[in-house]
């Protein structure tokens, strides 16, 4: 999936290498509780774990990091602080 957008607006899926997709994994680990490897690769476990993520939120299951995704995942934000997206802007 050609990577698309910038900053927090971006949308990454299978195939996807990258800083943005080790920000995606590292933050899947300490906030979202999910066991994933960070190596840059959107490979099938960043997928199920974005799926992970979806089905605990009620957000249709698709595998992709896109807006809904991004506001409904938990980030950390130094000292190991995790928050949801729109707290981080209020």
């Amino acid at each position: 999936m050609p990577t698309s957008g910038n900053g927090t607006e971006c949308v990454l899926g299978s195939g996807n290498q990258g800083s943005a997709v080790r920000a995606l994994q590292r933050h899947l680990r300490a906030c979202n509780g999910q066991s994933i490897q960070v190596d840059g690769i959107y490979g099938p476990n960043t997928r199920a774990a974005v799926w992970n993520v979806q089905d605990a939120h009620g957000i249709s299951r698709d595998g992709v990091y896109g807006p809904q995704t991004r506001d409904a995942m938990m980030w950390s934000w130094g000292a190991g602080n995790c928050t949801n997206f729109y707290s981080l802007w209020t």
